[in-house]
């Protein structure tokens, strides 16, 4: 039994090399230059100044819409 886990041990480790390098994660990818297509991902949080802000076109979009559902 013990020399049939380390078979699978040793053939699942070997697989792991076949990751499609795209699935890979670099450990020292620095967090600041992360991407999502040409953008760059921000992921830190926004502050309660941030949070209350109005955005003009979103004011202009909820005065001009009507509820569809209750």
């Amino acid at each position: 039994m013990a020399a049939l886990m380390a078979f699978l041990q040793a053939t699942v480790a070997d697989f792991s090399e076949w990751v499609h390098p795209s699935k890979k994660t670099d450990e020292t990818e620095d967090q600041d230059n992360l991407m999502i297509g040409k953008y760059r991902a921000d992921y830190s949080e926004l502050t309660p100044e941030q949070i209350h802000q109005d955005d003009p076109e979103l004011t202009e979009f909820y005065a001009n819409s009507r509820p569809v559902s209750r």
